[in-house]
């Protein structure tokens, strides 16, 4: 349910029971994201973030886990050479364990941190293009005054 079976059925896999074979071999683990090309026009990178629920690690550990995951998406996008990026924020929804409060702000540190650890060419590209290269899809309408106000 949620963000990713509303992406799933856009995609047409909600009811494949497995990725495609590429996708499957390159996330073993969070923090793993691989771009995939399902037509012309349905391309996504798939990625695995912390589940907060399970992971046991204070905010600044919690900001470097969504890091690591940006990073990684961010290279895959670099990769893909398509112009816009729309992200979900990671680890969002019941993935935010005990930072549901705090992802917002911690989804905008983490990008941050993401969009700095790439190289400098890559990242005057990314930061430098016109339209906007990256844009916040928030999928729950409540959430979304908290990720403007983080993004402010």
């Amino acid at each position: 349910g949620g963000a990713a079976g509303s992406i799933y059925k856009w995609l047409g896999i909600y009811k494949s029971p497995k990725f495609p074979s590429e996708v499957q071999s390159a996330i073993a683990k969070p923090k793993d994201a691989k771009f995939h090309r399902y037509d012309p026009d349905k391309l996504v990178i798939h990625a695995v973030g912390p589940d907060f629920r399970k992971e046991h690690v204070d905010r600044t550990q919690g900001v470097a886990l969504l890091a690591a995951t940006y990073a990684n998406i961010l290279r895959e996008y670099q990769l893909s050479r398509v112009h816009t990026l729309r992200l979900l924020p990671v680890s969002g929804g019941i993935f935010a364990g005990p930072f549901k409060n705090e992802l917002p702000e911690m989804t905008r540190e983490a990008l941050q941190s993401a969009v700095l650890s790439l190289p400098e060419k890559e990242r005057g590209e990314l930061l430098g293009a016109w339209p906007p290269r990256l844009e916040m899809c928030i999928f729950a309408e409540s959430e979304y005054p908290a990720f403007a106000k983080a993004f402010a």
